[in-house]
């Protein structure tokens, strides 16, 4: 007994098994410890339970393995347990493999497809996986001995990680932890009900083509359908920028930029048209929040992937936001829950593909989105939506959620129903409190769809966004032809507040009175 136990505890094979599981979790040490200071600006903020937990997983996926490995020691008379211990190994590596791969932009999916083909692609992964397996299984024994000794060179690392996270979770800030704002703290301290309300909604990748034009005929959407009988609707309109690091900001901002680029995990600086030279921190400008408060309104702001409360959360009432694409979504969980989720991760082949992840922060953000669209004391709310960006999260034909829907032919448009059905839960949340009557409505996306990991379900592309406004009260439906940039949207979020507009047209008036957006080449 005494010389199994001897055996077991072998400090080379713990080190190594240790060096495997401590390699497992890369992607999760890269975002909370090696991530560079733009990196962590779209990041959730690293608490001290996040850092125990990848030490707990490290620890327990080591014992696991050194377990496995044991056994396979025990029987390598027996070939087929022989063979099936290389194959094993090969299994147990391809997690790390792959997220040093996420950490190296240039081999991502979409890098080789474009580079190989699609079926260059499959056929690159075939003979890979066919290759290695068979190598691992045929050369078991020489196989696990030259992974122990690369596990073997890699074991410092393991000093490097564990020490860095027990250094985080000494000198770590509990005021800097994340969670939203205060949602009661203002609203608390004035309760009123303001004379307007204005609600934004701003979806991510909501396309004008695939939402309207070309939407097929089986893909409904009865909630967007009726808004648009009482409202005006633009179908030449442009977003500001063609992603959303350049969009949201010169929404709220209401200027127009050019670029925009991160600098620290709370700081943006903004490239303004015209002043490309002189960058200014996004922290520090004047925009539509802080203006609605000098009119006299509190406001909320709700969103994802920008870390808008650690930026501008000063500037509105209410504050909330989730990373994209994260390890962790940013909110309250316990020590179990944050080592599965940092668990899970290391299984991920994109950044942006877990649906899991993708659907809980939509969740979230909806049960969010619905307080805040409800409470009568906000003047402002504006929320930026996950949906309907990949990845696809929602099957319309079985009307409920998913995460198993990979269909790139067809899973905009279950997305583009989960916009509408969406809609019909804010409506609701909204006429339970009875604020939906009174609040104008601003519906309109931040860019396109620019799916560019596949192409789109006919090869085509488009660059105009949908862009919606429904006045408290209006009756019927206006059509606006003109080409028209959204950036304004800002102003006229705060003329809606000041009570410029009583009718429709004259917000049409004023739409053609705005700068026109720089139209694309292939839409002159």
């Amino acid at each position: 007994m005494q010389h199994k136990l001897k055996a077991f505890f072998s400090p080379k094979e713990l080190a190594a098994s240790l060096s495997l599981a401590n390699l497992f979790f890369l992607r999760v040490w890269q975002e909370l410890i090696f991530a560079e200071p733009a990196e962590q600006f779209y990041l959730k903020t690293t608490t001290v339970d996040s850092l125990l937990a990848v030490i707990l997983n490290v620890i327990l996926l080591a014992l696991i393995f050194r377990l496995a490995v044991y056994y396979y020691q025990r029987r390598l008379d027996d070939m087929p347990a022989g063979k099936w211990g290389g194959l094993f190994l090969f299994l147990a590596l391809l997690p790390p493999l792959n997220a040093l791969r996420l950490l190296m932009p240039g081999l991502s999916f979409a890098e080789l497809s474009g580079l190989l083909g699609n079926i260059g692609l499959a056929l690159l992964l075939v003979l890979f996986f066919s290759t290695a397996i068979f190598a691992a299984a045929r050369w078991s024994r020489q196989f696990v001995r030259a992974t122990v000794v690369v596990l073997l060179i890699f074991s410092p690392f393991l000093f490097f990680t564990f020490s860095q996270a027990v250094w985080g979770m000494i000198s770590a800030d509990p005021a800097h932890a994340p969670g939203r704002a205060d949602p009661d703290s203002a609203a608390a301290a004035d309760e009123h009900r303001p004379d307007r309300r204005v609600l934004w909604l701003v979806f991510d990748e909501l396309d004008q083509r695939m939402t309207f034009e070309e939407r097929p005929p089986s893909v409904e959407t009865p909630a967007l359908d009726a808004i648009l009988e009482k409202a005006i609707f633009a179908d030449e309109a442009y977003a500001p920028g063609e992603d959303t690091l350049v969009s949201m900001p010169a929404f709220i901002t209401g200027r127009k930029l050019t670029d925009a680029e991160p600098v620290s995990p709370d700081e943006l600086m903004l490239f303004f048209e015209g002043k490309e030279d002189r960058p200014e921190p996004w922290s520090e400008q004047e925009n539509v929040f802080s203006r609605a408060a000098d009119l006299g309104y509190q406001s909320g702001l709700l969103g994802c992937f920008l870390p808008y409360c650690r930026v501008i959360g000063h500037t509105a009432t209410r504050c909330y936001w989730q990373p994209f694409g994260t390890v962790e979504l940013k909110k309250d969980l316990n020590l179990a829950q944050i080592m599965a989720a940092q668990l899970s991760s290391t299984f991920s082949l994109s950044p942006f593909n877990r649906r899991g992840h993708a659907l809980s922060l939509y969740r979230h953000m909806l049960d969010e989105a619905k307080c805040a669209a409800a409470d009568p004391n906000l003047g402002v709310v504006l929320v930026h939506w996950s949906i309907p960006h990949y990845p696809w999260i929602y099957d319309r034909h079985a009307g409920d959620h998913t995460i198993f829907n990979y269909d790139m032919q067809k899973g905009y448009f279950d997305n583009l129903a989960l916009v509408d059905r969406t809609l019909s839960k804010l409506q609701s949340a909204m006429e339970k409190s009875g604020t939906w009557e009174d609040t104008h409505l601003i519906i309109t996306s931040d860019h396109p769809w620019r799916m560019e990991l596949f192409p789109t379900f006919d090869g085509q592309t488009d660059p105009r966004v949908p862009f919606i406004v429904r006045l408290a009260g209006q009756d019927h439906p206006c059509h606006y032809r003109l080409p028209f940039d959204t950036t304004a949207t800002h102003d006229l979020v705060l003329h809606l507040l000041e009570g410029r507009f009583s009718h429709p047209e004259e917000v049409m008036e004023w739409m053609e009175r705005q700068p026109p957006p720089t139209v694309p080449e292939e839409k002159r």
